[in-house]
């Protein structure tokens, strides 16, 4: 016992046991017939007591093909519609990849709501650079004409005004088209 210990105590391992080959070629071919009676993977893994990643790293070391998923989008089992809340008081919406506004996604495939409003009214995806600015400051209200463009971003809490006459009506048009009053 005293020598196992100075092992350990020295850093040397004892070794390892030999796996039982015949027992995990059985445990596979139990799981397998699990698999093909239609049970999911975290099912296999509770019935012979092991994680759901048991069975999938078993099956992914033998070649053995799994089922697709569930699906994404609309054909999951758990859609909900597919408007979730996002930080600081906006909303997100999923897009499917099949989308002509794909390349605004994010990992999970929703978007920014106000972003995606601004963008289909524009026909093209927003650059990272564009921000869109709430007019009225309420994040939740996006309505087209609650909504502007800007490049770079816009301060929060700013409204966009006039400085000579107050108005919030601002926007974009071609230089020179400026009228000057004299």
């Amino acid at each position: 016992m005293r020598a196992k210990a100075r092992l350990w105590a020295s850093g040397h391992r004892a070794p390892k046991a030999k796996p039982d080959v015949s027992k995990q070629r059985a445990l596979l071919q139990l799981m397998q017939r699990m698999y093909a009676e239609g049970l999911s993977l975290k099912a296999i893994g509770e019935e012979i007591g092991k994680s759901h990643q048991y069975p999938y790293r078993a099956f992914l070391r033998e070649g053995v093909q799994l089922r697709p998923c569930r699906g994404s989008g609309a054909e999951h089992s758990q859609w909900k519609g597919g408007v979730i809340p996002a930080t600081h008081g906006y909303r997100r919406v999923w897009i499917s990849p099949s989308d002509e506004l794909c390349k605004m996604r994010n990992h999970h495939g929703y978007v920014l709501e106000h972003r995606l409003l601004l963008a289909r009214s524009l026909g093209r995806p927003l650059l990272r650079s564009e921000t869109v600015h709430h007019l009225n400051g309420n994040r939740l209200d996006n309505r087209l004409e609650n909504l502007e463009l800007h490049q770079g971003k816009h301060g929060k809490g700013v409204v966009m005004h006039c400085l000579d006459c107050g108005s919030k009506r601002i926007g974009f048009g071609p230089i020179g088209a400026v009228k000057e009053d004299n």
